[in-house]
């Protein structure tokens, strides 16, 4: 009976000692999103206002009115690799949107930097004011050269590659 009466009383132990202890939860890794608002002569747009939209989940990043930076900080939980963040961007009566795809390196990075650029018509890389296949080829080639413009950079990360060419057609096809 006294090696019962000890089981019962360690079990006991056990269940105030867990019982009693804090919940602790894991802290949560914050994901950057920031940048900058600049117009197509690249002069600041003070005053911005950035929606930043991830599927269902919708985030405001707002600048300061002295300020064309913008930042947003949330959780590593609300992004993952390959989703797709829509950026909304009203400057005065002008307005324009892009599209991101996140990485699992800007993941496990804590999140990236996207600036915008209003004006010219990104992807209308001919600036024949309309964004066609031809745009997609021309932005291609200078991704080959290592060369760069600002119509054709239209993921904002001031490096044309495929992945801008491949944007550009993506857009021209839309349009057709």
């Amino acid at each position: 009976m006294k090696l019962n009466t000890g089981i019962i009383w360690l079990i006991a132990a056990a269940l105030v000692a867990f019982t009693a202890a804090p919940a602790v939860a894991e802290p949560q890794t914050p994901f950057v999103v920031c940048g900058y608002v600049s117009d197509a002569d690249g002069n600041p747009c003070n005053g911005s206002y950035v929606r930043i939209t991830n599927a269902d989940e919708s985030r405001n990043a707002m600048n300061n009115s002295s300020s064309n930076y913008y930042q947003l900080v949330i959780t590593s939980d609300d992004v993952s690799d390959g989703d797709t963040l829509r950026f909304e961007v009203t400057y005065g009566s002008e307005s324009a949107a892009v599209e991101y795809n996140v990485t699992q390196t800007e993941v496990n990075a804590g999140g990236f930097g996207l600036d915008i650029l209003f004006g010219d018509l990104p992807g209308d890389v001919n600036g024949d004011d309309e964004v066609t296949p031809a745009d997609a080829v021309i932005a291609l080639k200078m991704a080959v050269r290592g060369e760069w413009s600002k119509e054709a950079d239209v993921s904002g990360d001031r490096v044309v590659t495929s992945l801008d060419a491949l944007m550009i057609l993506m857009v021209a096809t839309e349009a057709e």
